[in-house]
């Protein structure tokens, strides 16, 4: 199963796809790339946004879509959300209602440019204390990971999952990371992070490349490892030892 983990695909619901014709024509692109399921992940913000207004919002998006679109020229679209990392987020209580539908994964964007102790102790706290397991939206864009990728152990080693974008593998600022992740087998998830009718062009171009230069098993292992996710269990991967410790990076 193909799955497309980080997508602003459904029509004014943030700044993704601005309307109906260029959410449809994203969708389709998706499909031609090879994507069976996407996962509507617009951008939520909590202790800012409010969740029943986002809920509805996307809701409505959805069967728009759904009812301008034949089921089989468009791939299958489970709801989800970006949602941005602030202290205290355990404290936030319907956290679980924007994890990825029907499941306890929850793609999480992280700031940007410097991570303080926090950041690590309230991904653990997600984890240990709501029972949600984060996927790190495209850790190739945070510039504590460019600084020492090291990082992503001690996340991984805490049971965080690793998403990259498509994209990033072909564009110069952020390929060179991107491939030495791959390299250490870092990388557990793609998603094209697509915004507009313009984008998707790289997903299908992601995987080709990675098989042909880190070998099939790898793309197997990120197509198995979605399945399991939408069916809300466990991901499997090579064990990973971090020399750090949470906390004490």
């Amino acid at each position: 199963m193909r799955v497309d983990f980080h997508a602003h695909i459904l029509p004014g619901v943030d700044h993704g796809c601005r309307d109906l014709e260029s959410s449809l024509t994203a969708l389709r692109k998706a499909k031609a790339e090879g994507a069976d399921t996407i996962i509507a992940t617009h951008h939520f913000f909590p202790g800012k946004d409010d969740l029943d207004e986002f809920l509805e919002k996307r809701e409505a998006a959805l069967k728009k879509v759904m009812s301008a679109a034949k089921s089989d020229e468009i791939p299958n679209i489970l709801l989800g959300a970006e949602v941005y990392l602030i202290t205290d987020i355990v404290g936030y209580e319907r956290l679980s209602e924007l994890c990825i539908q029907g499941t306890r994964y929850l793609l999480l964007e992280l700031p940007y440019d410097y991570w303080m102790p926090w950041v690590t102790k309230e991904i653990y706290k997600i984890i240990e204390e709501e029972n949600i397991i984060p996927i790190i939206a495209h850790v190739e864009r945070y510039a504590p990971v460019r600084q020492n990728r090291e990082i992503l152990g001690l996340l991984s080693d805490m049971g965080a999952i690793i998403q990259v974008n498509a994209e990033s593998l072909f564009l110069r600022s952020e390929a060179r990371l991107v491939k030495a992740l791959l390299k250490e087998g870092r990388v557990d998830l793609l998603g094209s992070d697509a915004h507009s009718a313009n984008d998707n062009v790289y997903f299908g171009k992601a995987f080709e490349k990675i098989s042909k230069k880190y070998g099939k098993d790898y793309v197997e292992l990120i197509d198995m490892n979605s399945k399991r996710i939408l069916d809300d269990q466990e991901i499997i991967r090579p064990i990973q030892h971090s020399k750090y410790r949470i906390f004490n990076f």
